[in-house]
């Protein structure tokens, strides 16, 4: 007798079906199930509904209830409550939801069914996972088509900004090795976080801690690998120029950048700032540094229809560095730009001229006798017994230069037999004591300068004003100096010395001297406009005094004046190699190209042909067109505050780009790995 507990499903079934026809029984009615030694059970009437049962141990509550839910499931779908066409659909559904579809259809279910919830909900998520099991064994390419399409959705959604992500932190300009990096990892927590959240909710009830293990692996790796693949994908649209033109500029614009390490926010800050000093003239370029020089020089010279533009534009702005410097120089000593050493001198002396009539006038009227023979004593102690007196007593041997200045100056004084009284005759006197102080040797000026400061002590006793008069006169005097010796500062000396003379000057004589030190720049600075114009005024000795004297600003304008020269200079090199002369000859466009190639031939020019063979090589790497090369050239040729702002929005909306496709790859690559691993 055959043991049935030995025999499979299959074995059962058949031997029903034989024993049936035998006996002429009836077909088993709907329902009915047959459990095999297999571990499987069977719909008697229809085969194709079968479950592999639970092996979970009977008498643990949720076991049982599962064993319960699973048996009973498998019944109802054979008595025909299975779900039909709509089964079609589950992988979809499933995949769009991330695999909670059915615990939310099985939860919705249960609240309108009789009994408990808690039996109901068991049930209805066995019948959908045991129907969903049947359409993946049945229909394999469908079932992974639908929940891929459906994975793919949830990811479309989620890139336009249905939920926070990691990516979302990654900072705008972002690009190259450094931002797919950033980008891998936030993909990376963010696969993890969704895989983990899938593959809970895909699994059993029981499983779902294994499940969220497992969906964590594949999410991780796929958030990682996204990146990389968004990032060939859209190299491949470059290369192939299939990308929209302001995509391929946007990228390049963020490349630089990154190499800048700018922000947006820091270009337009610079432009501001610029702008402030009177330095509208620089453009993004400038702001980026040497990545933008490099940029502008670059496009100079394979830019065909746009690069005489742009040399053009730079050459104009580097016609009036010369005046700029030179304005910037005078507005820094005086305010005001124009006004020369010449101009501000004459009119201290003007002015001086001016105030003296005023103020010696008052000092005359207020004046009384001047009693000079104080400073007749101190031409005396020098003359009598006199210095060579006492070598040569009753001698005719004439005067040496010191006594006769010193006699001289004496006979102003006295003749010996009456003395000067009136203030005016004094002052005179004074006057020309003076003089001949300012002409005399130092050993002359010695003994002049005691016999003029005892007739200047008697000039202020016999009249109160006169002090102020003679302070304000010497004072002007000085300031009027300043401007020659402001000018000597520039020529020579060390800078040490210089700075400390600077600052041993009252402010008069230090606004003074500024205009003679910026003078002498300016005559420098103007003699040749096409030059370097901060050259002279470059150097850290020549950087510590123009601090001193006119503060931290100007040093910062002539530094941004030196930007502006470095990007000049790497547009007229682009635009002055033998491609350009070639593209006089052969127009514009591919003849140019061919032209230049030819005329880098003709001439054996090596470095020329390798520079083209890499610039084109590059381009075509970087999918660049004319149009592409115009819109990065139109972008850092700007000035415009107004340019920065449209910069910022193309980066958001690339960072926007990036981290959509991101999250659709890795919404893809997910939901693969998922379908296949519950296949």
């Amino acid at each position: 007798m055959t043991d049935l507990s030995s025999l499979s499903t299959e074995q059962l079934l058949d031997l029903l079906k034989r024993k049936s026809a035998a006996d002429s029984m009836p077909k088993p009615p709907k329902g009915v199930i047959i459990h095999g030694g297999d571990g499987k059970s069977y719909s008697a009437s229809d085969p194709s509904i079968s479950v592999e049962r639970s092996q979970s141990i009977a008498g643990n509550a949720d076991e049982g209830r599962a064993q319960m839910a699973e048996q009973e499931a498998l019944r109802r779908r054979a008595s025909g409550q299975d779900f039909g066409a709509a089964r079609a659909a589950m992988p979809f559904y499933q995949g769009v939801s991330m695999g909670g579809g059915d615990e939310v259809a099985s939860a919705a279910a249960a609240l309108t069914q009789p009994g408990t919830f808690g039996d109901n909900y068991a049930v209805n998520q066995e019948m959908q996972r045991q129907e969903l099991a049947r359409e993946r064994k049945e229909n394999p390419v469908r079932s992974i088509a639908g929940e891929v399409a459906g994975g793919l959705a949830t990811g479309i959604a989620a890139s336009a900004g249905a939920s926070l992500t990691a990516s979302r932190f990654i900072p705008q300009a972002a690009s190259g090795a450094r931002g797919l990096a950033m980008r891998a990892g936030a993909g990376a927590l963010d696969g993890v976080a969704y895989g983990a959240t899938q593959g809970a909710l895909s699994a059993r009830s029981g499983e779902r801690g294994e499940g969220a293990a497992t969906g964590a692996m594949i999410g991780g790796a796929a958030g990682v690998a996204a990146p990389v693949v968004g990032a060939t994908l859209r190299k491949g649209a470059d290369v192939l120029r299939l990308s929209p033109v302001a995509d391929r500029a946007r990228d390049r614009i963020a490349y630089l950048l990154q190499r800048s390490r700018m922000s947006p926010d820091d270009v337009k800050r610079s432009l501001a700032e610029a702008r402030a000093d009177g330095q509208p003239e620089f453009t993004i370029a400038d702001a980026l540094g040497r990545s933008g020089r490099n940029e502008a020089g670059r496009l100079s010279r394979t830019a065909s229809d746009f690069g005489d533009d742009m040399f053009r534009q730079a050459e104009q702005r580097q016609l009036g560095a010369s005046r700029r410097v030179g304005t910037m120089l005078d507005e820094a000593a005086t305010g005001q730009p124009g006004r020369t050493a010449q101009e501000v001198q004459g009119k201290i002396l003007a002015v001086r001229g001016q105030e003296a009539k005023v103020n010696y006038d008052a000092a005359r009227q207020a004046a009384g006798a001047v009693d000079v023979s104080g400073a007749i004593k101190a031409a005396d102690d020098f003359l009598q017994p006199g210095a060579s007196a006492m070598l040569r007593p009753q001698s005719g041997i004439a005067d040496d230069s010191v006594e006769s200045a010193v006699r001289r100056a004496r006979a102003f004084l006295s003749d010996g037999k009456s003395q000067v009284t009136n203030f005016d005759a004094a002052l005179r006197a004074k006057i020309e004591i003076d003089a001949m102080i300012e002409r005399a040797a130092p050993s002359v000026q010695r003994q002049l300068i005691a016999v003029r400061n005892a007739l200047d002590g008697a000039l202020e006793q016999a009249s109160a004003p006169y002090a102020q008069a003679r302070n304000a006169f010497r004072s002007a005097s000085q300031a009027a100096d300043a401007v020659d010796t402001g000018a000597d500062m520039y020529r020579s000396g060390r800078f040490e010395d210089n700075v400390n003379k600077f600052g041993a000057m009252d402010p008069r004589q230090q606004a003074a001297a500024k205009v003679g030190y910026a003078s002498r720049a300016v005559e420098d600075v103007r003699g040749n406009p096409e030059a370097d114009a901060t050259k002279p005024l470059r150097g850290l000795d020549r950087q510590e005094e123009l601090g001193a004297m006119f503060g931290p600003d100007i040093n910062r304008k002539i530094g941004r004046e030196r930007t502006m020269f470095e990007t000049y200079g790497e547009i007229a090199k682009g635009s002055q190699t033998a491609g350009r002369i070639a593209e006089d000859v052969a127009g514009d466009g591919m003849g140019a190209q061919v032209g230049g190639v030819v005329m880098d031939a003709a001439t054996f020019n090596g470095p020329g042909i390798a520079r083209r063979a890499l610039d084109a090589g590059l381009s075509a790497l970087r999918g660049e067109s004319e149009g592409t090369k115009q819109a990065i050239a139109r972008i850092i040729m700007s000035n415009q505050p107004e340019t920065v702002d449209e910069l910022r929005q193309m980066l958001m909306a690339r960072g926007v780009s990036n981290r959509n496709i991101d999250t659709i790859v890795r919404s893809l690559m997910l939901s693969t790995g998922q379908t296949i691993a519950a296949q």
